[in-house]
């Protein structure tokens, strides 16, 4: 074979070899992604807050498993990825003084949220939401989601009078999931 022949042979032969890496490749990553489901969730978690005329402050904790998710759960030890779309809490059910108010933070993954003002009576009935906001602090919390499939999230503050009643916090949180197929 000509030397001309020998060297446009080998050069071509090294051609298709980077080539086959190169679909080889590519290949994988399609084929990754052909395997992965994005889905969409919303978890929505309820805690009472108890009232005492003894007492100005309250604190209470909500725990958040994905195992008590129906749309997460087959997926726990497949899971690669969350986004929290939105994350929000609204009051509900109170029983107190109709002029009450009082502050309140929530916390989780080590993230500070508020303070929120409350007017307790009026925000019940308006059903207005208060959004857990700030890109950073989400993702701290949807890194501990990610890591632990669950998260703790507490809500604290004051309330002005003293005085016995309860108020229902429901706390919502809307996800993106990304997961490896079942």
């Amino acid at each position: 074979m000509p030397r001309i022949m020998k060297n446009q042979f080998i050069m071509k032969t090294k051609l298709l070899y980077v080539c086959l890496a190169f679909i080889a490749f590519t290949s994988c990553d399609e084929l990754d992604e052909l395997t992965e489901v994005d889905f969409n969730t919303t978890i929505t978690e309820e805690v009472t807050i108890n009232f005492s005329d003894q007492n100005t402050t309250f604190s209470e904790t909500i725990n958040i498993d994905f195992a008590g998710n129906s749309d997460i759960e087959p997926y726990l030890d497949r899971i690669e990825g969350i986004q929290i779309t939105d994350a929000s809490y609204r009051l509900s059910n109170y029983v107190g003084t109709a002029n009450a108010t009082g502050t309140a933070t929530v916390t989780g993954a080590g993230e500070t949220f508020g303070p929120f003002t409350h007017d307790f009576s009026a925000d019940t009935q308006s059903m207005e939401e208060f959004a857990l906001t700030g890109a950073s602090k989400l993702n701290a919390l949807e890194s501990t989601l990610r890591n632990t499939n669950q998260l703790s999230v507490s809500i604290n503050g004051a309330q002005d009078p003293a005085q016995n009643g309860e108020v229902t916090a429901i706390f919502t949180f809307r996800l993106t999931v990304t997961a490896q197929a079942l």
